[in-house]
């Protein structure tokens, strides 16, 4: 039968991992195949045991990867999955709850479309407790986003233009014989910064793998009250940018970049002051649209200046 590894990284979040860990141990099986769960923890030593002892029978492997860094701890994940036989392997974060279908649909449409990785949906998903006015103007900013990217999906597979999406492992399943064939890992040396997966997403295309977005495929991500909050946001969208543009970065290309940051930077910066101005009417579309623009224009400024994102080393939620 074939085998489908679900993995999963996590460090210093036991309450949001038991939550994942609950979605998933509910999945539904799609024929033919058989599910294994496994997380990988980013510490020299296991700690998450507690977590893990509350669904016996589950059949959870655990493995620790002592080199911090995501990228380290999905590497680490991928070896572990291909010592296990796995014949695909799936990445959910920590801080997600996947629908009780989505391993069958994602799995479905991967095969059916013959893709050598695909990548599902994300939702955003409402912490408890009480939300102050701006959280909530952040939430519904998040909102309006995540809906506008559904639909700019929806378009993109009309006509064939998923094939060269990026793919976060939020929402990730690969064939893992392509991994055997090329020996295609998550780059260590944006550790702490994120941006390893969408790099690792132009390199599977630069290989000619399938790519393809499955839209029902869906998981839901926990947004903890820390991140619902406008600094947050502008951090944000301010370390993604110095990771992508550093990603991508070459010394030899130096003067190109220097033109483009500059042409990026003012018209991120143009629209971001412009959203914040239209809050009145925009509401929290207007706030995120506009924190988002003016951290991204400053992350690509930074990011050409040589400095990196820190994003990773920073543990919110519990």
């Amino acid at each position: 039968m074939t085998l489908i590894v679900i993995a999963m990284c996590t460090l210093g979040r036991p309450q949001m991992l038991k939550a994942a860990l609950a979605s998933l141990v509910v999945q539904e099986v799609p024929e033919g195949t058989r599910l294994r769960l496994l997380v990988v923890e980013n510490a020299p030593e296991l700690s998450i045991q507690p977590v893990l002892d509350a669904f016996p029978g589950a059949g959870i492997v655990a493995v620790t990867e002592p080199q911090r860094g995501i990228a380290a701890a999905r590497n680490r994940a991928l070896e572990t999955a291909l010592e296990m036989g796995a014949d695909w392997i799936a990445f959910i974060d920590d801080d997600e709850e996947a629908h009780p279908d989505w391993i069958a649909r994602l799995y479905a449409g991967a095969t059916q479309r013959d893709l050598d990785l695909a990548g599902g949906i994300v939702w955003p998903k409402l912490p408890g407790g009480a939300l102050n006015i701006t959280q909530k103007m952040v939430f519904d900013g998040l909102q309006f986003r995540a809906a506008r990217s559904h639909r700019r999906h929806v378009r993109r597979i009309a006509r064939g233009g998923d094939a060269t999406d990026l793919y976060a492992t939020s929402n990730w399943l690969c064939r893992a014989t392509r991994l055997h064939e090329d020996g295609l890992r998550f780059d260590v040396r944006l550790a702490a910064g994120g941006g390893e997966d969408m790099l690792f997403s132009q390199q599977a295309i630069g290989r000619g793998w399938r790519l393809g977005r499955i839209l029902d495929a869906v998981v839901e991500e926990t947004v903890p009250q820390a991140r619902l909050l406008p600094a947050y946001v502008f951090q944000r969208a301010r370390d993604a940018e110095r990771s992508h543009f550093q990603a991508g970065f070459t010394k030899a290309s130096r003067g190109r970049h220097a033109m483009r940051t500059t042409v990026y930077a003012f018209g991120r910066g143009f629209r971001g002051v412009a959203n914040l101005l239209a809050i009145p009417v925009l509401g929290g579309r207007g706030l995120v649209e506009g924190l988002s623009a003016l951290g991204a224009a400053l992350g690509r400024i930074e990011g050409f200046f040589g400095r990196k994102s820190e994003r990773y080393r920073r543990i919110e939620g519990s």
